[in-house]
């Protein structure tokens, strides 16, 4: 995901059984890791201001004794330091919504790792809110905060039989609205992210996937 100011790029790389997370200048460079543990970091995404980036994880959790812990949304300051534990145990893909009158600063939106949905967590000693219920879990990464500090929403996608609805979730008053469908498009949808204004969507879809079954001769 491009950083805010557009001159940064996060991702994740996996290399055998680990997966990291990574910045790359947008001018080029060699990637620099921000995070590096046993296990999985996946799904970054960057804080309203860019001085972090949000992902999830399995690693090993340090306020903990298991070797590898439950899945949950961590932070690492983009600058150096140690990665932190931001969200409960099961949280999974999400980030931190700017402070706002609609929320307090800290507010954090995620998915969770074992069940469909999107979830809204106030403030770490606030219980959990489900936003959304029929957010399905292949679409972990396929949700955007768009809007102002004022009126911050959720785009999102709903599967349903006859295609994909595009949705906003205004968080002030929690309407919901259709924006579009994309049930003229070929193939699956794979990928889907919106504009910070909400008025541009890129989607990423795979439309044709082949394989070949190939006979390899003995080697004497």
């Amino acid at each position: 995901r491009w950083s805010p100011d557009g001159q940064r790029l996060a991702f994740e790389a996996q290399v055998e059984q680990q997966a990291s997370v990574y910045v790359l200048d947008a001018a080029g460079g060699q990637p620099r890791a921000l995070t590096d543990a046993p296990g999985y970091d996946v799904g970054p995404r960057w804080s309203a201001d860019g001085r972090s980036v949000y992902f999830g994880s399995n690693r090993p959790d340090p306020m903990t004794v298991d070797t590898l812990a439950a899945w949950a949304l961590w932070r690492v300051e983009v600058d150096g330091g140690a990665p932190e534990r931001v969200g409960p145990l099961g949280s999974y893909v999400g980030e931190a919504l700017p402070a706002s009158p609609v929320l307090p600063d800290g507010a954090l939106v995620y998915m969770r790792q074992a069940e469909p949905g999107l979830w809204l967590r106030p403030s770490r000693t606030a219980p959990e809110e489900r936003l959304l219920a029929d957010l399905a879990r292949e679409d972990w990464g396929n949700w955007s905060v768009v809007g102002t500090a004022t009126d911050p929403a959720i785009v999102s996608p709903r599967r349903t039989d006859d295609g994909v609805e595009i949705r906003r979730l205004r968080l002030a008053d929690r309407s919901d609205t259709l924006l579009t469908t994309l049930d003229a498009l070929p193939g699956r949808i794979q990928g889907l992210a919106a504009s910070p204004d909400g008025q541009w969507l890129v989607a990423a879809q795979t439309v044709r996937a082949e394989s070949d079954l190939v006979v390899v001769e003995p080697i004497e």
